[in-house]
């Protein structure tokens, strides 16, 4: 390696630890919700939610619950998802079965970018977590 090139390499290496490095985005601050009221509001209250600074909310619907009171869960989780968004928030509902083996997510509004919607289902057990 002649003197030019070493002197090229401890520049560039020189460079590169002198530029800083870009600072990677936050994460959108979000938080679970455990209860929603049947009127589609946190157990805990919307200003609890506010106070948190949340820009996501995520809840969980069981599925046993869906099959059997079908029509008043979906009313309960479209008011919930319907008064988070008029707060500028983003809902994440999350379909699971007591056993853990279902899980799959809903995001709203949609389509959350500025593509077609579309359904993705992942893999997962049959027989639940191992």
């Amino acid at each position: 390696m002649t003197i030019s090139r070493r002197l090229l390499a401890a520049l560039t290496l020189a460079t590169a630890l002198l530029v800083p490095a870009a600072a990677a985005p936050a994460a959108v601050p979000g938080i679970n919700i455990t209860a929603v009221t049947a009127d589609g509001d946190p157990h805990e209250g919307w200003q609890r939610v506010s106070d948190s600074g949340a820009r996501t909310v995520r809840s969980f619907a069981d599925v046993g619950a869906l099959k059997t009171t079908r029509e008043f869960e979906i009313r309960k989780f479209t008011a919930f998802a319907d008064k988070a968004q008029a707060r500028g928030l983003r809902t994440l509902l999350t379909v699971t079965d007591s056993a853990g083996r279902l899980s799959v997510m809903v995001m709203r509004p949609s389509p959350t970018l500025l593509l077609p919607d579309h359904a993705e289902l992942a893999p997962v057990p049959a027989g639940g977590p191992a």
